[in-house]
């Protein structure tokens, strides 16, 4: 049986999309060179993307403005049409990372409110309607992913306060959270992955 499978790649700070649209049969690979890709441009102002997932419901691109901070969102159906999606608490604040589970959407990001940021988390069942949450109490948001009973967030703490201990945050819904330190101090950059033992510590 041959499907349809949309690929989308995010180029550089600007979002600029490359869309293209494959057969494939069965679970086989297609070969790099059967893709056919077309540039979608610069299709999104002066917004910068961080992170990109999908769901059935579709695509959401993450990121924020240059500038002024704001968290900014797109939605699209079929990777070629997109939807900016204006979230709650938006203002002086920046999404780091997406994830999708279990038909929830979960951005995770910064707010700064005062004088140090905050974390903050957005949820949406369908991409288009999206609800803030106070999270990750003292840290920062550097990476987020699916599990198989909800989310995990891997945070930290200011990198100007030197070097931080990395903190992974578990939710089943996104919005309630639960903190795991990981056993070993050791400094977060631009990416980290954490890996749950049985015993439930990381």
């Amino acid at each position: 049986m041959t499907s349809a499978r949309q690929v989308l790649i995010v180029v550089g700070l600007m979002l600029t999309l490359l869309s293209s649209t494959t057969a494939m049969a069965g679970d086989d690979d297609v070969p790099p060179d059967s893709l056919s890709w077309t540039r979608l441009g610069r299709v999104f102002g002066s917004g910068m993307a961080t992170d990109l997932v999908a769901l059935p419901a579709g695509v959401v691109l993450a990121g924020g403005t240059h500038g002024y901070p704001s968290a900014r969102v797109w939605h699209s159906t079929n990777g070629i049409g997109w939807e900016e999606i204006l979230l709650p608490g938006r203002d002086h604040s920046l999404i780091r990372s997406v994830a999708a589970s279990d038909g929830r959407f979960l951005a995770a990001g910064t707010r700064s409110t005062g004088q140090h940021p905050e974390g903050v988390a957005w949820t949406s069942r369908d991409g288009r309607d999206w609800s803030a949450h106070h999270a990750f109490e003292g840290t920062l948001p550097v990476d987020a992913l699916a599990t198989a009973d909800g989310f995990a967030v891997v945070t930290t703490g200011h990198p100007l306060n030197g070097p931080q201990p990395i903190t992974v945050w578990h939710s089943a819904d996104g919005v309630g959270w639960e903190a795991f330190p990981v056993s070993d101090d050791r400094f977060v950059g631009a990416g980290a992955v954490a890996e749950r033992s049985a015993d439930g510590s990381w």
